[in-house]
């Protein structure tokens, strides 16, 4: 049986023998008290008063509420319509976070209703009660319980609402079996959450982060639907919300925690560095860096292996002393395999002043020299198989042309390994002086092709004086190969950026500036 039949026999609305809730609940609480806090750091969700407009929640309805609530809101639909809420009405909201959704339905059931909220999150009980003590609703609530196991006689409410919670419970079964306790005759239960188009398979769903990330918990809509028929729920309304995670690349970053986690690492405040070719992710408070690879098929994304050649490449130039960013050594830095993800785990840079140009030109020559031996197996510059496969993605017969023109001087050329992608944005400053890394693209050939990263914007943008600066630095070197090969080096990243703009559309321009460089530099015909 396949993995996919094998995910459809697991079981779904109770899922405790797949997963500990306790840890669940751990990083849910450590996940939203950044939300309650409002904190600056990228969620894989949006949040705040844009969402709710996007979801349909009417503007005068969100204006009544107050505005720290609304900067907190998480949720992932509308559905307090569904509810019907009226005059004197008793409601009970189940994960109710900074309160939006209790203090919108307080609005609705006016001041001889009821509404109560229940979380499970310090932060996020305490401003929703400093809220509710502020603006005035005195017929609201919030009490501390998880959302199985209520401290409410039975049917206490006209109505049960949720937004965006259920999904993070393994016990589905009793949170439905909860509410309907809890409901009055003809009560109403509405609901807005994450279902799955089809069952989740056995490892993600035993993945303690995708549960926190909003994607282990969700389950197939039917057997959602199941669970609330079992629950003695008649459904009468289903239908889909616009909703959608900011970030595409919520399983990556799970990935990489779900391995650290494996090797003794566990990150309580994890943070998005970089979210392009490839995701960074700080695992604070440790001092590592997880890079993992991206979920696009190739070649619409990266080949995946460039992860597993650049941890060889850049071991061997820090073993040899070379000024790189060295893998961890908090723990094993890979390359790791999981979910089909390339995981490798690197030290972490505190941010420092950018890299003295020269420096980083004296530190690039020392990490050609330790490259020397170094017997990894790289493709070419301009590596070929993945040029031909990018511009077989390209409708445009001219831009294809010209790329394919310039970089044809790169066949036949003998040469060593390489950083491959040499430009001073992937060096960083340190207190110690100049790291190299993102050997990603690493490759053999000439020396000269990884000068032509380091100044081809400055030739073809005429903005980068620190690359000149950082030549003359490196010392001796063929300045007439360096010239040929500056534009076989730019039709590679721009066949790169190419592919990319449908994602990264703020490419555009520089992207336009460059081919027209490139026609004018090699011709079209």
């Amino acid at each position: 049986m396949d993995e996919m039949a094998l995910a459809a026999e697991l079981p779904q609305a109770d899922a405790t023998s797949l997963v500990d809730r306790a840890l669940i609940e751990a990083r849910v609480r450590s996940m939203y008290r950044d939300v309650a806090r409002e904190r600056n750091v990228e969620l894989h969700f949006a949040i705040g008063r844009e969402l709710a407009l996007r979801l349909g929640y009417p503007r005068e309805l969100i204006n009544a509420v107050p505005s720290d609530a609304v900067a907190s809101f998480a949720g992932v639909g509308y559905h307090l319509d569904l509810a019907a809420l009226s005059p004197g009405d008793h409601v009970l909201d189940l994960g109710s976070g900074s309160g939006m959704d209790v203090f919108a339905a307080a609005c609705q059931v006016g001041p001889g209703g009821r509404v109560v909220g229940v979380d499970i999150t310090d932060d996020q009980l305490a401003k929703a009660q400093r809220l509710r003590i502020r603006d005035g609703f005195e017929q609201v609530e919030f009490v501390e319980a998880t959302i199985d196991d209520l401290p409410f006689e039975d049917g206490t409410f006209d109505a049960v609402i949720s937004n965006g919670v259920i999904n993070l419970s393994p016990v589905k079964h009793r949170v439905f079996a909860e509410a309907a306790r809890l409901l009055k005759p003809n009560g109403t239960l509405a609901i807005a959450d994450i279902v799955s188009g089809r069952a989740i398979k056995e490892r993600t769903r035993r993945n303690v982060e995708l549960w926190a990330a909003c994607v282990a918990g969700a389950i197939p809509r039917r057997s959602y639907l199941d669970a609330l028929a079992v629950a003695g729920f008649d459904v009468t309304h289903v239908r889909t919300n616009d909703y959608n995670f900011i970030s595409e690349r919520t399983v990556e970053a799970s990935a990489a925690l779900a391995v650290a986690q494996e090797h003794g690492l566990r990150s309580d405040d994890p943070v998005v560095l970089r979210d392009a070719w490839h995701i960074l992710l700080h695992l604070r408070p440790a001092p590592v860096v997880a890079r993992v690879s991206t979920g696009l098929p190739y070649p619409e994304g990266p080949d995946p292996q460039d992860l597993v050649r650049e941890l060889a490449v850049a071991s061997h130039a820090a073993r040899a002393g070379a000024a790189v960013v060295p893998p961890a050594d908090d723990l094993d830095p890979g390359p790791h395999e999981r979910d089909g993800h390339i995981v490798t785990f690197w030290r972490y840079v505190e941010p420092h002043e950018p890299a003295d140009a020269a420096e980083a030109g004296r530190a690039l020559r020392l990490i050609h020299e330790a490259l020397v031996d170094c017997d990894v197996d790289l493709p070419e510059m301009t590596r070929p198989r993945d040029m031909e496969a990018m511009l077989s993605l390209l409708p445009d017969r001219a831009d294809t042309d010209a790329l394919r023109k310039a970089a044809s001087p790169a066949r036949g050329f003998d040469g060593q390994p390489l950083h491959g992608d040499a430009h001073l944005g992937n060096c960083l400053g340190s207190p110690s002086g100049p790291l190299w890394h993102d050997f990603e693209t690493a490759c053999r050939g000439p020396r000269e092709y990884d000068l032509a990263a380091l100044v081809m914007r400055d030739r073809i943008h005429g903005d980068n004086p620190r690359s000149q600066v950082a030549l003359r630095a490196y010392g001796e070197h063929d300045a007439a190969l360096l010239d040929k090969l500056v534009p076989v080096y730019a039709s590679w990243v721009t066949a790169s950026m190419l592919v990319a703009l449908p994602r990264r559309p703020e490419l555009r321009s520089v992207v336009e500036t460059r081919l027209a460089w490139l026609r004018r530099r090699v011709g079209t015909a």
